[in-house]
């Protein structure tokens, strides 16, 4: 599923709304949060605490593998995984992803939340496997995805185009809403401005 969003329209209260109905139908949940939008996940007092807190940062780029991630989730079943404000490298960020989405995968039976999604699966640069399997052979392992971002134009086109859902809205930028149109089938025209006569008023006045 890809939650596709202007800045401002609701992008990360959609994904969170998703996230909590989706909880009851998964053992384990995995959100990769970029920038702590999702901390209302495991806050008992400002949310539904339905996840467990972990920073990543270089610790975890320079020490942790699969088999570690895979024991945070068998400890916790549902983590939000936010990145450490240290990791300001793209790259970093999707080594760190790519082993926590690798020991989702083993698990199966997750729901995997890629937040700023472009930035994990850009469309100009190639990124991990493990990342890229999600949109393949993920639904094979029992595996399935939410990806979020407001960037659809850096977003990978073929991972867009593997997504079985989608709740897109609020774009006006040219690039943006051709990176989806050219994914699926969608009515551009909807965000066109008609302009309308100021001197009539319409029959609701």
């Amino acid at each position: 599923m890809a939650v596709l969003a202007a800045s401002g329209h609701g992008k990360s209260w959609v994904t969170q709304a998703l996230i909590e109905k989706n909880r009851p139908n998964y053992e384990y949940g995995l959100i990769l949060d970029f920038k702590d939008e999702f901390r209302g996940l495991v806050s008992k007092q400002h949310g539904p605490g339905l996840a467990k807190h972990w920073i990543a940062g270089e610790r975890e780029l320079e020490h942790f593998t699969p088999d570690h991630y895979d024991e945070l989730l068998r400890r916790n079943k549902w983590v939000v995984l936010a990145k450490h404000s240290r990791i300001d490298d793209n790259e970093d960020w999707r080594s760190i992803a790519a082993d926590a989405i690798t020991a989702a995968r083993r698990r199966g039976d997750v729901l995997v939340v890629l937040d700023e999604a472009h930035r994990l699966a850009p469309q100009d640069c190639g990124y991990p496997d493990a990342i890229s399997g999600l949109a393949t052979t993920g639904r094979g392992e029992v595996v399935s995805s939410i990806s979020a971002t407001q960037r659809p134009a850096s977003f990978d086109n073929d991972f867009l185009g593997n997504q079985t859902a989608r709740f897109i809205g609020g774009f006006t930028y040219p690039a943006d809403i051709n990176a989806f149109k050219q994914a699926v089938e969608y009515p551009v025209d909807v965000h066109k401005v008609v302009a309308t006569d100021s001197t009539t008023c319409p029959t609701t006045c």
